[in-house]
């Protein structure tokens, strides 16, 4: 997504922004880029919430339920935010 895709996102209510960084890094305690925070309205799914804890995936109707739970549902917009790519691929449908 571009920065004006992400930017249309925020206010539209067919969107969800998915923040797949740690907790303090979306919460802004933490600064690890450029500006310390989250984009406004974006929902929190730390990216190794897809694991076990042997650390393979869990199995894809667990991590449906961990989307629907914050509201990320398959009728709408996802844009990924992560500092890096690999994180953020979790969120690929």
């Amino acid at each position: 997504a571009t920065r004006f895709d992400v930017h249309r996102a925020i206010d539209d209510e067919e969107s969800v922004i998915v923040d797949v960084r740690r907790e303090s890094e979306y919460l802004g305690t933490e600064k690890r880029a450029r500006r310390a925070g989250t984009i406004p309205g974006a929902v929190h799914v730390f990216w190794r919430d897809h694991l076990d804890e042997t650390g393979a995936f869990r199995p894809p109707e667990a991590i449906r339920d961990l989307y629907r739970a914050k509201g990320v549902t398959p009728d709408r917009t996802v844009i990924g935010l992560s500092r890096r790519l690999p994180f953020g691929q979790h969120l690929h449908r």
